[in-house]
């Protein structure tokens, strides 16, 4: 089976105003996750606050910012890696984990593939829901696992928005241990979804 996977991340308002006409705030981009209210007066007040300092640089530690997030989640400072957005993480994460072989059921989001194969890495893709519905099959990917080094799972997975349940997730950890695979799960919209699928800190 042939699988498509896109190079592109994101919509592009402004090249659909130039081909179809009207301005790019009149376009609601339902390609990326994005809130169309904007954002909240808060977020605006927060920017507006330290507007005279965007002349300089910012802590490249993230000493402040781990600070917080550390005592919002209950961990340790050191889990945490800030970074611009989560492509990039993802694109860091391949060459410090040394994948070279990764496994992606699709579909799914692009970065996954796109991150392995620029640092010379191949993936394998699994077709999801081969009944239509996209639902992962668990015992499948868990057969996959033979020389990969990673499976990339997204949870809620994106475009299809299925989720894996907690105890399946559970059982292929424990399948991905055995095999010293490393299982890599995008959890960048969690927050979505109802409690029963939020793993406990």
């Amino acid at each position: 089976m042939a699988v498509h996977v896109s190079t592109l991340h994101g919509g592009d308002v402004c090249r659909a105003a130039r081909e179809f006409g009207g301005r790019p705030e009149e376009y609601l981009d339902f390609s990326s996750n994005i809130n169309p209210l904007g954002p909240s007066p808060r977020a605006l007040a927060a920017v507006r606050e330290v507007l005279g300092g965007l002349w300089r640089y910012p802590d490249p530690e993230c000493v402040e910012l781990k600070e917080a997030l550390a005592g919002h989640l209950g961990v340790p400072p050191s889990w945490l890696l800030p970074g611009n957005g989560t492509a990039e993480l993802i694109s860091l994460l391949v060459p410090a984990l040394g994948i070279s072989r990764a496994v992606i059921p699709v579909p799914t989001f692009g970065e996954y593939a796109r991150a392995v194969t620029a640092w010379g890495g191949s993936v394998m893709m699994l077709p999801l829901g081969l009944q239509g519905d996209f639902r992962l099959d668990v015992r499948r990917l868990a057969a996959a696992l033979a020389g990969a080094d990673a499976i990339f799972l997204c949870q809620p997975n994106n475009p299809t928005g299925q989720v894996v349940a907690p105890e399946e997730l559970a059982a292929l950890v424990e399948e991905t241990a055995r095999a010293g695979v490393f299982l890599i799960i995008d959890e960048a919209f969690l927050e979505f979804l109802p409690e029963k699928y939020q793993w406990p800190v």
